[in-house]
């Protein structure tokens, strides 16, 4: 397709540290946009302050809104931007210091991490300028990497890695240029270990790259490598702790590759969040038979009993229960559980007789 004249960027202001620093991160963010927009003019069109107020009023916010890190992709959506960056500031001092998460939303090329560094006392345009400055080497690899999927799409895959190299001279591990090599390594058919080293730079260069650590988990399973993909999942994760099956995938991945103890602890968070989820109580149930902790096992069938009413006086269910507490040698359970199936089979000659020797037993 026909390559953009200039990329939709949206600067957004950095979150500080101090919230008495709001007033100065909004206005050195003014500055910025629009020093980035005469400094960039050929490349950029810097999403302006009326177009981001406009959106969070109409959105119910106040138009000085710190957007928070969830939400920062949605705005940038709406807001149809290419590429956007935010971060937050932070002061040594009366020294001012931001960092930068810089992402591509649609082939603008910008991707990657930028800190840059005041001056003491520096006022807002200030920090601005050195802001607008620092994103010099940015645009260039950009512009590289833009270069690299432009020539890729024409299958002129040489000068496409020529390209992605040329971004890396500037930005070692840039994330756009990496992914577009991981492609161009796709198109040619080169090995596993090509792909994979390609994603794992693109995660180097920004570890906050979901779709880069889902490529790359498909990728390690591709090449048999399942403990560098279960480490994968633990980063997507630890970046959306919210989606139980990258947890339950997590877990089952982690007790599977020998390390039982984090694919508990993994689902147990998620058995904090939602204490409810009868997948994960399952999923435990599973694990404890597989593991041969049978006091565990014990625990989580008496809780799937509780809570699933289809088990409710199911023989085989009961029978299994009193195994396990016969097997860690709880009477306590036993005569509980025994008393439980006698109320669904109360003539059972295999129920009456272990339960009276176990009465006995205890006189």
């Amino acid at each position: 397709g026909q390559q953009r004249q200039h990329d939709r960027i949206l600067i957004l202001a950095p979150s500080p540290e101090n919230p008495q620093d709001s007033n100065y991160v909004f206005e050195m963010t003014e500055f910025l946009r629009s020093r980035a927009q005469t400094k960039f003019r050929h490349k950029w069109q810097v999403i302006q302050d009326d177009v981001v107020e406009e959106l969070l009023v109409s959105s119910g916010f106040d138009p000085r809104t710190i957007i928070p890190d969830e939400m920062v992709e949605q705005v940038a959506r709406s807001l149809q931007a290419n590429g956007y960056m935010y971060g937050v500031l932070k002061r040594n001092g009366a020294t001012p210091f931001a960092i930068y998460r810089i992402v591509d939303v649609t082939r603008s090329g910008m991707s990657g991490w930028m800190q840059v560094q005041g001056q003491p006392g520096d006022p807002p345009r200030s920090f601005a300028d050195r802001v607008a400055d620092s994103l010099d080497n940015q645009v260039r690899a950009a512009d590289y990497a833009k270069d690299c999927n432009a020539r890729r799409d024409r299958s002129d895959f040489d000068r496409a890695r020529q390209s992605a190299g040329r971004a890396f001279e500037v930005y070692e591990n840039h994330p756009s240029a990496a992914i577009c090599l991981s492609y161009v390594f796709q198109a040619l058919q080169y090995g596993v270990d090509s792909v994979v080293w390609a994603y794992e730079k693109a995660t180097r260069g920004d570890s906050l790259f979901i779709d880069a650590w889902e490529d790359l988990a498909r990728e390690y399973i591709r090449a048999g490598d399942t403990a560098n993909a279960v480490g994968a999942y633990e980063r997507l994760l630890a970046n959306d702790p919210s989606n139980n099956e990258i947890r339950r995938t997590v877990a089952m991945g982690q007790f599977t590759t020998g390390n039982p103890e984090r694919g508990f602890e993994v689902l147990e968070e998620g058995l904090q969040r939602e204490p409810d989820n009868m997948d994960f109580v399952r999923l435990k149930q599973r694990m404890c038979l597989d593991a041969e902790d049978w006091q565990c096992a014990l625990d989580v069938s008496a809780m799937i009993y509780e809570r699933d009413t289809s088990r409710v006086g199911n023989m085989e269910f009961l029978n299994s229960i009193i195994g396990l507490a016969a097997t860690v040698n709880d009477t306590a359970a036993m005569i509980t559980w025994y008393e439980e199936a006698l109320r669904y089979e109360p003539e059972s000659q295999q129920l009456l007789i272990p339960f009276a020797g176990i009465i006995e037993a205890q006189f």
